[in-house]
């Protein structure tokens, strides 16, 4: 009689198999799970400019000239471009911009994610438009007086949201800014402004610059 042919073969063969093939899966399966479990990833693999063209390292002690409508020079030009477009972007607002959270997002979009509590409490709401605005359901315009004034520059340190630590490119630019509260009458004030924009990972900030410091007074 074959062997290989009896019940008790067949079942034997079949359960040997299984067993092989269950240890098999067991084998690649730990292997995938440690190489899934060692992965990390990489925080600006590969990142698009506007233009859709790959950015590659970032270096953060250089301007950044990816912005087409900002200057670009050597003596400040594009870091004040974006402080001279923020400045009017935050300072412009209405009634409803306050109460739905606009203004607040403003500064998360041109702020450093760290100061934008202690800028919008501290500069922003110590200003006094906003009442204004909320009792007489008015709107803030801003206005820059002149240009700001380049100070000069010096590097800073600069954490990424992903949590990478690095030295940064900073700025200091003073200036005037003309805000008016146009509520049941016109409420004009000239602010003395000093800031500090420092450079951005595009990731962070896809304009590549972020105020860090504001003062008016």
């Amino acid at each position: 009689m074959d062997v290989r042919k009896t019940y008790w073969y067949q079942n034997k063969l079949t359960s040997i198999f299984g067993v092989v093939v269950g240890v098999a899966f067991a084998f690649f399966s730990h292997s995938h799970y440690q190489s899934a479990k060692a992965y990390r990833a990489l925080p600006q693999q590969v990142f698009l400019n506007i233009y859709n063209q790959p950015v590659g390292p970032q270096d953060l002690l250089k301007e950044t000239y990816h912005n087409p409508i900002y200057r670009k020079g050597t003596n400040g030009e594009t870091p004040n471009d974006f402080l001279k477009e923020a400045m009017l972007s935050l300072f412009h607002y209405s009634k409803s911009d306050l109460k739905d959270g606009t203004v607040l997002k403003k500064f998360y979009t041109w702020c450093s994610e760290d100061e934008v509590e202690n800028l919008y409490k501290n500069v922003f709401v110590n200003l006094g438009q906003q009442r204004i605005v909320l009792a007489q359901n008015g709107i803030v315009e801003p206005r820059l007086i002149g240009e700001f004034t380049y100070v000069g520059r010096a590097t800073r340190p600069y954490e990424s949201v992903s949590g990478l630590k690095m030295d940064a490119l900073t700025h200091k630019f003073t200036g005037k800014l003309l805000i008016t509260a146009f509520g049941d009458s016109n409420y004009p004030t000239v602010y003395n402004v000093t800031a500090l924009v420092q450079r951005a990972l595009l990731q962070d900030k896809y304009k590549g610059y972020q105020i860090i410091e504001l003062e008016m007074r």
